[in-house]
């Protein structure tokens, strides 16, 4: 994924959260989340670090911190597998379609 995809990939979390009107707030990390209120908001504050990731270049960590909140999503039925695959894939062109012979 480039830069700019990753970014894009963020942006369009961000936009999920505050269309279910999530607020974002970091969870301790030592007991365990009891809502998927508690989940979504932890998910939330991710985002805002995953940016400054994007913004040093620190890849790898971004990388780990996508994967644990795709299945963060996944487990609270927020999208398919397809669509979380979907959502790293790159943004391939449209094709135009082509008049049919006669």
């Amino acid at each position: 994924m480039t830069l700019k995809k990753v970014a894009t990939v963020i942006d369009f979390y961000q936009t999920i959260f505050r269309r279910l009107k999530v607020k974002p707030r970091k969870f301790p990390e030592d007991r365990a989340p009891k809502t998927a209120s508690e989940v979504l908001s932890h998910l939330y504050a991710m985002t805002f670090e995953m940016k400054g990731f994007i913004k040093e270049r620190r890849r790898e960590k971004f990388m780990r911190w996508l994967g644990f909140m795709q299945g963060a999503f996944w487990t609270q039925k927020l999208f398919t597998l397809e669509e979380l695959k979907n959502h790293n894939r790159p943004v391939r062109p449209q094709k135009t379609a082509r008049p049919k012979k006669h």
